[in-house]
């Protein structure tokens, strides 16, 4: 149908926009609210490294890499938040096979949306 309209536009000279679908825009609120649950979760997190960070109007997913007690980088780990930033939200971070197989489901496998790593590094 759209394909019809556009041609018939076309002919006529004139020309439209066909509505592209694109990944609804994650909220600032959702990025306020995942360095909230990172903050309580990581040990250090204003030294925590983020990479390949993915978002859309539900859910945050990426790497990170965090500090143990010793101080030294453990290695890059799957997290995930679930939550529209408005409501309490779930934080998922790899470790066992339970949370690995929750991770695959909220996150799936490979990155969809541009990297967001730097809206989820700490910020004073």
């Amino acid at each position: 149908m759209k394909i019809a309209i556009l041609a018939a536009l076309t002919a006529l000279g004139q020309t439209a926009s066909v509505p592209v679908p694109t990944q609804t825009e994650p909220t600032e609120a959702q990025f306020v609210r995942a360095r909230s649950l990172l903050d309580r979760q990581m040990l250090d997190y204003p030294s925590t490294r983020f990479k390949d960070v993915t978002a859309d109007a539900g859910r945050i997913c990426g790497l990170f890499n965090g500090r143990n007690r010793m101080g030294a980088y453990v290695g890059w780990q799957r997290f995930g938040v679930l939550g529209n930033g408005r409501a309490e939200s779930l934080l998922v971070v790899a470790g066992n096979p339970s949370d690995d197989a929750d991770l695959r489901d909220l996150c799936g496998v490979t990155p969809v949306s541009p990297d967001y790593s730097d809206r989820v590094t700490f910020r004073r």
